[in-house]
């Protein structure tokens, strides 16, 4: 199962961290902030895709299903 971090700013880190895609909150904060951070984003479905690529190089991408389509781990 995927675990959904609660805020845009933990997936970031995380997707940076374990290079991977992570999932974070669909919350208009969450939306706004990633639409800010990110270098693109595009809505595929039911799941916001967003990606970009920080000073240092590293790249991070960060995906919100919309649907409930991944239930949330305790």
């Amino acid at each position: 199962m995927t675990s959904i971090l609660e805020t845009a700013e933990e997936a970031i880190e995380s997707s940076i961290q374990h290079n991977e895609i992570a999932y974070c909150e669909d919350t208009p904060e969450n939306r706004a902030f990633l639409e800010t951070e990110c270098g693109d984003y595009v809505e595929n479905g039911s799941v916001f895709e967003y990606w970009s690529t920080v000073e240092d190089g590293s790249e991070w991408r960060v995906h919100i299903k919309t649907e409930g389509m991944i239930e949330k781990s305790q």
